[in-house]
């Protein structure tokens, strides 16, 4: 029986050293870092002062398709329909380049860890979780992420289509903040559940354009309390495994 356990606890130190292994295989950046990566505009929005517009600007755009803008400091700066990149550069008054995160949560998610904690592209990985309220659009971080700022709202830009050939620009809040009515939201819409969300005549659009054929497919959001699960899982396969090894030795003992 002794002899058991012992393959046992080797057989789980050779399957941890895989794991280990496997996950080191996978390079991890952060908000400090990510600049280093060279493809770092996988990540990251990155400034293009040709396409740098103030809000007046933005507003005043009409009949325009899969536009969005995030705007600081009356500075909007391009972004696509996807949202794919967690990162935006701005600059500040005296026009260095500052990088933000604008992955934002609710304050109630962040309180449960129930928020993204990584951008995975094949095997690059960014840590969305923030440290400073500087690294934020919102300027908020709480329990290491990320969330909205009633003092100091993200502005967002949305194109809104009337039809299928015109379309005019609002700003307001991004997707997944908190509102109480559609004037609030970037895309006029407020849910039943109190967040912006898209608007339905955006998505249709979006649909019939195929937009949503581009090349980060395989990106993966993965949330504090999915690994949780995981580790979870683990933990009760290596449980299961000896004890229903020892009720077969016990119970049928070699002969």
């Amino acid at each position: 029986m002794y002899k058991l356990f012992i393959l046992y606890f080797i057989y789980i130190i050779n399957i941890q050293f895989i794991y280990t292994h496997t996950i080191n295989d996978v390079i991890v950046y952060t908000y400090n870092n990510i600049t280093n990566y060279s493809k770092n505009n996988d990540f990251i929005y990155i400034y293009d002062k040709e396409k740098i517009l103030n809000k007046e600007n933005v507003l005043n755009q009409t009949n325009v398709f899969h536009t969005s803008y995030y705007c600081k400091n009356n500075t909007c700066a391009f972004v696509d329909n996807e949202y794919t990149k967690p990162f935006i550069e701005f600059p500040d008054e005296n026009e260095t380049l500052l990088l933000y995160n604008t992955y934002t949560c609710t304050y109630d998610n962040a309180k449960l860890n129930s928020c993204p904690t990584f951008k995975c592209i094949d095997n690059v990985c960014l840590s969305v979780k923030c440290i400073n309220n500087s690294e934020c659009l919102s300027n908020k971080c709480f329990n290491n992420y990320c969330v909205f700022n009633d003092k100091n709202p993200i502005v967002h830009c949305d194109n809104i289509y009337e039809n299928d050939k015109t379309s005019f620009m609002n700003c307001g809040k991004p997707y997944n903040d908190t509102c109480k009515s559609n004037e609030e939201c970037s895309s006029i819409k407020c849910s039943i559940h109190g967040l912006c969300t898209m608007n339905d005549i955006i998505l249709s659009k979006r649909d019939d354009d195929n937009v949503n054929n581009n090349t980060d497919n395989d990106v993966q959001v993965v949330t504090a309390k999915d690994i949780t699960i995981i580790y979870i899982i683990l933990i009760l396969i290596f449980i299961i495994i000896p004890i229903s090894c020892c009720i077969c030795y016990c119970v049928f003992p070699k002969n």
